[in-house]
């Protein structure tokens, strides 16, 4: 990124790879403009993104479309306790995660390797 700005400036730079074109933002203003103006006229849905999120967050507010965000974005808020520095159930959590580690920890060392099964079941 640095490489980038240094040669083109603050950007936006539009920028052409195989089979699409993508502009990649160079400036902390234009940074926060694409995050205030999302999802509209800027998606966070990119294809990569909806790849890799479709396994554990297939309906996600990251990559849902303008209309389904608008809907899904306040129960994520309120479900995440946005507003607060930690989530009112941080502590129960705190434990949850600790033991399906420990699990899957133990399911690697007993297989041998780390499967998406394994994985899946732990997340």
């Amino acid at each position: 990124m640095q490489r980038l700005r240094d040669r083109y400036g603050p950007g936006p730079v539009r920028m052409r790879i195989p089979g699409r074109r993508l502009t990649v933002v160079l400036s902390p203003e234009h940074v926060q403009r694409v995050l205030a103006e999302t999802p509209r006229p800027f998606t966070a849905a990119t294809r990569e993104k909806s790849a890799a999120l479709a396994h554990v967050q297939p309906e996600g507010v990251l990559t849902s479309g303008p209309e389904e965000r608008a809907c899904r974005r306040p129960f994520t808020e309120t479900v995440l306790d946005t507003g607060f520095p930690v989530h009112r159930l941080a502590g129960p959590i705190s434990v949850a995660v600790a033991e399906e580690a420990e699990r899957l920890v133990a399911e690697v060392n007993r297989a041998g390797e780390l499967t998406w099964g394994a994985w899946s079941a732990a997340w």
